[in-house]
Parts: structure tokens; sequence; C-alpha cells
């Protein structure tokens, strides 16, 4: 679609719920024809619970920037080789869709079908275990956080609800401090994604990595000498 609007995305979808059915959830980033009132009340319509993506943290939606890293390289090869792109898309996606999946073990034309697509490539006929492919998958998933956050000595954040926090800023400047000086309140929380509400009562998401708690300043400490003395003072 050149110009990607609610109404021609709702028409787009149209076709594709028609033929494989409403989803459960819908994951979108938050585009303004993403969370337009046309687009929500159409989704509410088909019973889909629409989920967004949390705002400045591209790894929310890591599994569709990979796909689409894998899109547009296929896509330039086939340029560079002056190939019709639409034939070679085509092509890229019968093999991604027949090819098992690393981390479910079965291809995901399987998984969405229950069966297997044939293509020009030979199988061995057989019957497959039934395995628990969620289960699989779950567990696949769970290596790559951990090893995602060792690499990056990820830590369990402790910011909960009614908190005070410091919410990172972009840096537009040298002499813009990494943090925004004014502490904003923790008003929801899902995982790692973090609603903070500013004193005016604008509400912001934010992934909890781009937070830090903020402590308040103790009370300047007061001996009770001097109000003994002030009170001296004052019968003087």
């Amino acid at each position: 679609m050149k110009v990607i609007t609610s109404e021609k995305l709702i028409k787009s979808l149209g076709p594709i719920f028609s033929r494989y059915g409403y989803p459960e959830t819908l994951k979108t980033d938050n585009g303004s024809n993403f969370v337009a009132a046309e687009f929500e009340s159409y989704l509410e319509t088909c019973g889909i619970s629409h989920r967004t993506t949390t705002p400045l943290w591209p790894q929310a939606n890591g599994e569709v920037e990979r796909q689409n890293r894998s899109l547009l390289k296929a896509l330039k090869i086939a340029q560079v080789e002056k190939k019709d792109w639409r034939s070679e898309l085509n092509h890229f996606l019968m093999a991604y869709r027949s090819t098992p999946h690393s981390k479910t073990g079965v291809s995901p034309a399987e998984l969405m079908f229950n069966r297997k697509i044939r293509t020009k490539l030979p199988e061995l006929s057989g019957v497959r275990e039934n395995v628990l492919v969620s289960d699989r998958d779950a567990e696949m998933k769970q290596k790559s956080k951990d090893y995602s956050d060792f690499k990056r000595y990820a830590r369990d954040n402790e910011i909960g609800l009614g908190d005070k926090v410091l919410v990172r800023q972009e840096k537009q400047n040298k002499l813009l401090p990494p943090y925004n000086p004014e502490p904003f309140e923790v008003v929801d929380k899902y995982h790692t994604q973090v609603t903070v509400q500013s004193p005016q009562g604008v509400r912001y998401r934010r992934n909890a990595s781009r937070l830090k708690k903020y402590i308040e300043e103790d009370t300047p400490y007061q001996d009770s000498n001097d109000d003994n003395c002030q009170s001296e003072s004052n019968w003087q």
C-alpha cells in the first residue's frame, strides 16, 4: 500500500480475516493509523484484542523486525540479479513457510494448517511424533531470553505501582541530562512495560530499562538543641 490509512488497513485485513478467521490478539506499533478510533472500533467489532508495542523500544516487536530484515535481503538480491522481485518474494515465502523452525521444530505452514504443504523438494513419508510445539517454543524463547539478559547484564527491576521514577530522555545535545529531572509516577505495569504519569497528568509508556527509581531527598536534620536555643532566645 502506498498510503497506509486506517481505512486502507481495514480493507486489506478484511480478505485475510475471511480466509483465516479472526485472531485473538493483533499487535502493532503506535502509528497514528493503528491507534485511530476507526481502526480500534473495527477491531473491537471483530472481537480482536489490540496490543501496541512499547514506544522507543524496538525489541518489543523484535520478531517482526527480524522477519522484515530477511524480506528486505531477498528483495535486494532480486534487485542485484535483475529478477522480478514479486516472483522472488513468492519463492522466498514458500521456502520460509515450508522449512521447520528452529524453535518450534515444525514449519510455519504446518502450524497454521496442521499439515505440511507440498513443495518441489522430495520428502520422506512418515508420521511425525506428536510433540508439544508450544512447550518447545516457550523453552527455546526462554533460552534466548536468558542468553540475551546475560549478555546485556540485565537485572530484575524493582519498580512498582506508585513509585516515583525518572524517565530517560532522547539526547538532543551534550548538555542535556540523560534523565528528565522531573519525577513521574508509575500508574500501571505489565511485565517490563511501564506506564508513568507526569505531574501535569500526561501518561507515557516506556520499557522499564528506560526508567530509574527516584529517591527523594531526606528532610534536613534539625538538632533538638536548636529548638532549645531558639526558645531561650525568645525569652531574652
